[in-house]
């Protein structure tokens, strides 16, 4: 098993490393800032700028992230790439859940358990 914790949106070149990860490890678990949250969201549309939050804590040009993504993005990627999800959870209103429809906007934080189909 591969584990990238909070390193897909650091990286140059993303979809490069879940290839490999999955060509390394039968399975890998995959967690990232969902981009998507709905305060995020909000302080995005209401200020004009990358919000810094406690679980983003720095401004755009002192953060590691390079490639922003959503909980959706990476849905699409599984679709796309022949891969499901195993299991997946959430941080969302405080506390860590399965994995929900609605997380794309509720979710601060994602993990998710991937393998190839």
């Amino acid at each position: 098993m591969v584990i990238l914790e909070e390193t897909l949106q650091t990286l140059a070149k993303p979809r490069l490393m879940l290839g490999e990860m999955l060509r390394v490890g039968r399975q890998g678990i995959v967690s990232f800032p969902n981009f998507a949250h709905w305060r995020v969201v909000v302080n995005l549309v209401a200020h004009g700028r990358m919000p810094v939050t406690e679980r983003l804590p720095y401004p755009w040009y002192d953060s590691d992230n390079i490639h922003p993504f959503t909980l959706q993005d990476l849905l699409d990627w599984v679709e796309a790439s022949g891969v499901r999800i195993v299991s997946g959870h959430s941080f969302a209103e405080g506390s860590v859940r399965a994995l929900r429809p609605e997380d794309n906007l509720h979710a601060e934080e994602v993990l998710v358990v991937v393998e190839r189909k």
